[in-house]
């Protein structure tokens, strides 16, 4: 009887270890997972031998995750820097995992003045393992220029993420004004100030219809879908805005990139190494910031002009930082290891033609991962066109 007892206390508390450990192994797996994660994948990108590392980082399948990855995506392109930069990491990762995008055959960009039409996928590449006589084309990934309309955009692209990139409208205006060349087309580089001048009388010049006229003026609720008939019409303007607030997934801050991309690469379920790019220095600053444009009398007008920008902007904004509180506790950690993984990448691969500078070369031996982040929107258009090509 002794024995017995002896036995079943042994029994019992065997029972009560193996319950505890199975306790612990299941709060790391729903709780702590991603941290465990980081904490390998950071280990690992620091070691010496890096392309190795960065390789297990790419083929590693995560266990513990309780979502999917999302591989329909609709980028509606802006014409800041950073919304470039999206397209080449959509670029990147739908190459990379075999994706179709619904591309033009010999462009670049679908169009940078009309809207979205089905029609148009009648002249795009067809989808990969597809025939170019098919008449049903439904693609996983949107990411060239063209003007926003939902419902057209999802006969192409069903059941997507629609994601875009807004700027601060003052900043987005002297950006598009310089990169546009808009002082030398309406001839204002003779004036000391070229966007001063402009703002003496804006609408007078846009009605030159130079080109690219019709960025300058409201241009990102331009590209979102709302024609410039309604750009001075506030109700018209919210209207769009809240249809906007339904129909758009996640609108990234150009401003808070990097935030932006740590909250979007969870609600997409993809992996750290998915929105790594090489940071490129501010390029508004770059290009005009340092001239002194923009008095704070001449920025008030910018603002006042582009007023629908304005409430597009303001809109969003706050609604990203009520995005980046529901995130939870990590979110600045989150932001530093992905700004630390970024560097280690920048570290191996690249070398700069200045602290300040846009330019950058790769490293002599750079590992092979160092290429595909290096390579530019048109490289990658190119590159995603020989593969998604057929013959009919």
């Amino acid at each position: 009887m002794t024995s017995y007892r002896a036995c079943r206390r042994r029994f019992d508390a065997c029972l009560l270890v193996s319950f505890i450990i199975w306790t612990v192994i299941i709060y790391l797996v729903a709780y702590r997972g991603d941290e465990v994660w980081k904490n390998w994948s950071h280990t690992n990108l620091e070691s010496e031998d890096k392309p190795r590392h960065f390789k297990m980082i790419t083929e590693q399948t995560l266990p513990y995750k309780t979502c999917s990855p999302q591989e329909r995506v609709v980028l509606l392109r802006t014409n800041c820097p950073e919304s470039d930069t999206m397209a080449t990491i959509l670029q990147r990762y739908g190459h990379a995992k075999q994706l179709s995008f619904a591309m033009s055959a010999d462009r670049d960009v679908i169009s940078l003045d009309e809207k979205f039409h089905r029609n148009m996928a009648r002249e795009m590449l067809p989808p990969l393992g597809r025939l170019a006589k098919t008449r049903h084309r439904v693609h996983d990934i949107l990411a060239s220029h063209v003007r926003y309309d939902h419902r057209e955009i999802n006969s192409t692209v069903p059941n997507a993420t629609h994601i875009t990139v807004l700027m601060e409208p003052v900043k987005y205006f002297e950006y598009v004004f310089s990169v546009h060349d808009v002082d030398r087309g309406l001839h204002l580089i003779r004036y000391k100030n070229p966007i001063g001048k402009f703002m003496e009388n804006p609408q007078a010049y846009t009605d030159k219809r130079f080109k690219f006229w019709f960025q300058v003026h409201n241009g990102q609720i331009y590209n979102l879908g709302l024609d410039h008939a309604d750009h001075d019409d506030p109700s018209k303007v919210s209207e769009k805005v809240e249809n906007l607030q339904k129909e758009l997934n996640f609108v990234l801050i150009a401003e808070y990139f990097d935030e932006s991309l740590v909250v979007l690469r969870k609600k997409l379920c993809w992996r750290w190494h998915d929105i790594l790019y090489f940071h490129r220095p501010d390029q508004v600053e770059v290009l005009v910031g340092k001239k002194g444009y923009l008095t704070p009398s001449i920025a008030a007008s910018v603002r006042e002009w582009n007023m629908a920008d304005s409430m597009l902007y303001k809109h969003f904004n706050n609604s990203f930082w009520e995005q980046v509180l529901a995130y939870g506790p990590t979110f600045q950690e989150d932001v530093q290891y992905f700004r630390k993984m970024r560097d280690n990448a920048e570290g191996d691969c690249l070398v700069r033609d200045g602290p300040e500078s846009p330019l950058f070369r790769l490293k002599e031996g750079a590992p092979t991962y160092c290429h595909s982040l290096a390579r530019s929107e048109k490289e990658l258009w190119q590159l995603i066109r020989n593969s998604q090509s057929v013959k009919a």
